[in-house]
Formats: structure tokens, sequence, C-alpha cells
């Protein structure tokens, strides 16, 4: 799949999950298992993008943290267990840029890597 088809996959399923007050959208490589989600959140009109930590190589959690600015913490422990970057929906295209970049220069996926796309609430 070439970038500008995954993008245009990816921002269309955003923009309809908000348009339709959907809670959740997962991106996920099949190949890989790898994914970068978002929760949307309708009262502030924000997305989130999270990246659980669970899983991810020592490469890969060291570009994130060079990508997103903040943490998502457990309650009980105070540790971290996800990245997050906050999006308002006017910035849905950022988001996906972001989104596109972490699957190609954190997660290392190949040019035309494929997506497949879950939407819910």
């Amino acid at each position: 799949m070439l970038a500008s088809e995954r993008m245009l996959k990816i921002f269309t399923a955003i923009r309809n999950a908000i348009r339709k007050e959907e809670n959740y959208v997962i991106i996920e490589n099949p190949g890989s298992g790898k994914i970068v989600q978002f929760a949307l959140d309708s009262p502030s009109r924000e997305l989130v993008m999270d990246i659980p930590i669970h899983g991810l190589t020592q490469n890969e959690f060291d570009g994130l943290i060079n990508e997103l600015s903040g943490f998502a913490r457990d309650a009980a422990t105070n540790e971290a267990i996800s990245f997050q970057e906050s999006y308002p929906y006017e910035r849905i295209n950022d988001a996906v840029s972001q989104a596109e970049q972490i699957f190609r220069e954190v997660y290392r996926l190949p040019p035309d890597f494929d997506v497949t796309i879950r939407v819910f609430s």
C-alpha cells in the first residue's frame, strides 16, 4: 500500500469515527502486530494518540521518547504504561502524519506496509 493511500485510509477512519461519535480507532500492521491507537474525547474535541509500552523493543521505546511528549501512568503504581500525544480534532492531518512517522521510523516498517483499522466504542 502506498503511503498516500494508507494516510487517506487512516484520515477517513478517524474523521468517520468523530462523525459517528465512536471512542477508539486502532491502526495495526497485521504483519508485525505493531499498533498506533487513538482515543476520541468528544467533550474536549481531542484525539489522544496512545501507544502501549508493553511489547515495545528498547529501540522502539527510545524512538518514541523522541516522538511523543507524554506518558499515561498506572494510577496505583505511577509506572508509565503508554506514550501519549493529544491533537485537537482540527489537526487530524497532524495526527495521521505522526502515526505514519511512527510506523516508518520507530517501528521501521517498509514503505509499502499495510494497515488494518478497527473503530469502536
